[in-house]
């Protein structure tokens, strides 16, 4: 029984008026009350888990993000979870080292963060979660302050290496170019 069937029956049987029991008329006008609703009350319980990012469905987590790129990430829900809720909760008054890795979060990037001799910052790019180069600079550009350039080096490192294929052997033998190499990342 819906939530809706047991208040509809709850009101009718409050007045007295109504037979309800199983079996009489009001009683099957109720269960195809109950089938509409039932469509209506489904709807209604996805909409209050995507109202939250931490439940809500991968079609909410993309609407979410179409606001910030082209195309949603190409990573686990979970991870892009983490990245909106860590895009969110940045603040353009506070930038700190700590608000500054929940901004590469953000944005896409596992790394870490330098001081560039330029500068600005250095972000030497360890994991990207299914963004491109092109969309990590745009993103950064807007959270980041506007006065602290970002340089991002995006270099392969052994780790990255081997989550792609497992073994140098293997990505030697499948004869990857570096740009498909960086691609696949």
């Amino acid at each position: 029984m819906s939530i809706f069937y047991d208040s509809m029956k709850k009101t009718l049987d409050g007045t007295g008026i109504y037979n309800t029991a199983d079996g009489s008329f009001i009683s099957h006008e109720l269960k195809a009350y109950e089938e509409g609703f039932g469509i209506f009350e489904e709807e209604f319980e996805r909409l209050l888990q995507d109202i939250f990012i931490m439940t809500a469905s991968d079609e909410s987590l993309e609407s979410r993000e179409i606001l910030f790129r082209p195309l949603k990430a190409d990573s686990s829900v979970e991870k892009r979870r983490e990245m909106l809720k860590a895009r969110y909760s940045a603040q353009n008054c506070d930038f700190t080292a700590d608000l500054l890795c929940e901004i590469l979060i953000g944005a896409g990037i596992e790394g870490r963060i330098a001081e560039n001799h330029e500068g600005g910052i250095l972000i030497d790019v360890r994991k990207r979660h299914g963004v491109n180069a092109e969309q990590m600079l745009t993103e950064l550009e807007s959270l980041l302050p506007a006065h602290l350039p970002a340089f991002l080096d995006l270099g392969m490192t052994w780790e990255m290496l081997e989550e792609l294929a497992g073994t140098f052997g293997e990505i030697d033998t499948a004869d990857y170019s570096w740009e498909e190499i960086e691609r696949m990342n």
